[in-house]
């Protein structure tokens, strides 16, 4: 770094001050990096890149810098073409901070036909977070999309509850794969991990699910539970999945829905989280302070979201 008395070539053309002093084309370079990978990771693609050497500490305060003005940035709208339907994903994963682990709540916004997406990420309280969210999807008419929207979740209660509370009207999908994995899991149980019993039963009651059939799904289960009444590990999970299909038996009706051209997967806003966060969020050996990760969080929504050009730069 210029502060060691250097001046490389290239220090003009990025406009690095002496004295260690960066410019604010540098502390956006340095914010990006930092928001893409490990600190010391960042330094290290930089000296090799362009040959300038600078502490890691350097890019971490740019990310700190620059991720006070993402977490202020609202995203910018997306048009999506008027002929495909759009569908709201959200999901969670977790990170260790100093304040122990915590939930990051991830909402995004995507065109069933296109790569198109709007993403959001926090730390914060589910109904906070979504209320925020739904700002967002009504402000700029997502909900009301000309072809239709849908919901798309793994089941979990806190999503469930919050989209039927801010989308009343929404129709709501429980991912076609988790409800197949619950399907494996009690078959699992009943029959010993017996495959040439346990694939048959899967399918048939998936097959149902994909007929529209969820109260035949129902009934089903109810029959086989009376049948193992006196094996209580094989009626309680029975019973289990019995609950789960009568609470989402609405949302497994993976036939009209595909009919309609609803997203019934979940597989985007899974590939996001993974994306977002096992990349440099859940990097080995990372601790982060909770008020550093969410800023470094806000900046990778902005990368994801194409919308760099909207950060402000601040001295």
């Amino acid at each position: 770094m210029p502060g060691g008395g250097q001046y490389k070539p290239l220090s003009k053309s990025l406009e690095i001050e002496f004295l260690g002093r960066i410019s604010l084309n540098v502390k956006n370079v340095l914010s990006r990096l930092g928001a893409l990978l490990t600190y010391r990771t960042a330094i290290k693609e930089l000296a090799f890149l362009l040959g300038i050497h600078i502490s890691h500490m350097t890019v971490k305060r740019s990310c700190e810098s620059v991720g006070e003005q993402a977490l202020k940035l609202e995203p910018k709208p997306i048009k999506f073409n008027k002929d495909e339907r759009i569908s709201l994903q959200v999901d969670g994963g977790r990170v260790n901070t100093d304040e122990g682990w915590k939930e990051v709540k991830v909402a995004i916004i995507a065109g069933n036909d296109s790569n198109k997406s709007l993403q959001m990420s926090r730390i914060d309280d589910h109904e906070k977070f979504m209320d925020e969210f739904a700002s967002v999807v009504k402000k700029h008419g997502y909900h009301t999309h000309v072809k239709g929207t849908n919901a798309v979740n793994d089941g979990a209660k806190w999503i469930s509850d919050d989209l039927s509370r801010l989308f009343p009207e929404m129709p709501q999908v429980l991912d076609c794969y988790h409800y197949e994995e619950h399907l494996h899991e009690t078959a699992n149980k009943i029959f010993s991990e017996d495959d040439e019993q346990v694939k048959p039963w899967v399918k048939t009651l998936k097959d149902l699910a994909f007929e529209n059939k969820s109260e035949e799904i129902i009934s089903c289960l109810q029959a086989q539970q009376n049948q193992f009444e006196n094996d209580s590990v094989k009626s309680e999970s029975l019973r289990l999945l019995v609950g789960y299909t009568e609470n989402n038996k609405n949302k497994i009706l993976y036939g009209k829905f595909k009919e309609l051209g609803y997203e019934i997967g979940s597989g985007k806003i899974e590939g996001r989280i993974k994306a977002q966060m096992n990349t440099r969020i859940k990097s080995a050996s990372i601790r982060w302070k909770t008020h550093n990760v969410k800023k470094v969080l806000a900046l990778r929504d902005v990368y994801f979201n194409d919308q760099w050009e909207h950060l402000p730069m601040v001295a």
